[in-house]
């Protein structure tokens, strides 16, 4: 072994520091009903006979909660396009309700003086997606086309579409997926694409589902999540628990104040990862996305050169990281070193098992 890694007080339950949601979903539910309260009164009732109710269109929120929130009309007249309005949860809190609502006014109103091109718009990108999502139908957890809607663009003939598909997340449950592409400048091509790339995605979750199925699981965790989890004393148990409502679990640890570390679970196509970062000086690592980033001077060229196909134990002893891990490849990139690993993983519910039978003894 040519790296050790003295962390001995990493055996004992750390200060723990967890990161708050970044959204309030108390405040952006207000929000949004607000906002569509104001919008629904302005309308005439000429247009709330085309347009129906408007409501929040729920789907999977992206990292930043900045692109896919999106308030919905019902289905406008026989093109089976709904109107949309961009409401990102990253801006909650921050936009005079009474501004958006007027915004939402203009938006529906222009759609709704478009009904011969929302038809033809409807048809084809409904043809488009039950074509792109193909290889997503049948078998368990099928995927499948939604919803079709629209946002009024920079001119008459312009506008954002947005496609909506219910499909196996990254916890291995279905939920909605969206993708929004404008019509012109290659758009309808992209957007083809992009729902492509989500039907590949279904098609690789739903093998690892099977897996888990067979398994009497939800999924799985590797075991560098659940060592993250236990040195930081988080615990498996809570951690997954506040999986179920959020992709991404974030949290600092260790030394006198509880920052010396900074940690996180996540899910990643079925299985739960962990990620930590060490910033001290002379020992900074950090692991992410099962690459583990190392100072390049902490081994011998002779060593670097035969890294891949060794255990990561042999040369390194980072308590985070089991020794077991594989390292399948090493890139060079000036003074670092960045391994790209493959770790053991778990189902879910028997490493809670495992760790109930660890507390009771």
């Amino acid at each position: 072994m040519y790296i050790t890694n003295d962390m001995a007080a990493a055996t004992a339950t750390p200060l723990l520091h967890i990161d708050p949601p970044k959204i309030d979903p108390t405040i952006r539910k207000a929000e949004v009903e607000r906002v569509i309260e104001i919008a629904t009164a302005a309308l005439t009732k000429t247009q709330r006979r085309k347009l129906g109710a408007l409501s929040f269109a729920a789907a999977r929120d992206d990292d930043d909660h900045f692109y896919f929130g999106q308030i919905r009309s019902e289905p406008v007249g026989a093109s089976g396009v709904e109107f949309r309005f961009p409401l990102p949860a990253r801006n909650t809190g921050h936009r005079d309700p009474a501004v958006v609502a007027a915004e939402l006014f203009e938006g529906a109103t222009r759609l709704s003086r478009s009904t011969r091109i929302l038809k033809k718009l409807g048809g084809v990108y409904r043809e488009l997606a039950e074509a792109a999502v193909a290889a997503g139908r049948g078998g368990i957890a099928e995927m499948r086309v939604v919803a079709i809607g629209a946002t009024p663009g920079r001119t008459a003939e312009a506008f954002k579409m947005t496609v909506d598909v219910e499909m196996l997340g990254d916890d291995l449950t279905l939920g909605i997926e969206r993708v929004t592409e404008f019509t012109d400048g290659g758009g309808v091509d992209r957007m083809e694409e992009r729902l492509k790339a989500l039907a590949a995605k279904h098609v690789g979750r739903r093998h690892v589902l099977a897996r888990a199925k067979v398994a009497g699981s939800t999924g799985f965790i590797d075991d560098s999540a659940t060592r993250v989890l236990d040195i930081s004393g988080l615990g498996r148990a809570a951690a997954l628990d506040m999986l179920r409502s959020d992709r991404q679990v974030d949290f600092s640890f260790g030394g006198d104040s509880g920052y010396d570390q900074m940690g996180g679970v996540y899910w990643d196509d079925g299985v739960v990862r962990g990620y930590i970062e060490n910033r001290e000086r002379g020992n900074i690592f950090r692991l992410e996305s099962k690459v583990l980033l190392l100072e390049r001077n902490r081994l011998p060229e002779t060593i670097i050169a035969s890294l891949p196909g060794r255990h990561l134990g042999e040369v390194v002893d980072i308590p985070f990281i089991p020794g077991n891990a594989l390292i399948l490849a090493v890139e060079e990139s000036g003074e670092w070193l960045y391994l790209e690993l493959e770790i053991g993983q778990s189902p879910i519910e028997e490493t809670l098992v495992r760790d109930q039978d660890a507390f009771a003894t």
